[in-house]
């Protein structure tokens, strides 16, 4: 679910990177 970042606009960077 690294891409639930773009989807729910959070600042999750460090997610999708991981």
């Amino acid at each position: 679910m690294n891409h639930a970042n773009i989807t729910n606009k959070q600042p999750r960077q460090l997610d999708c990177q991981n």
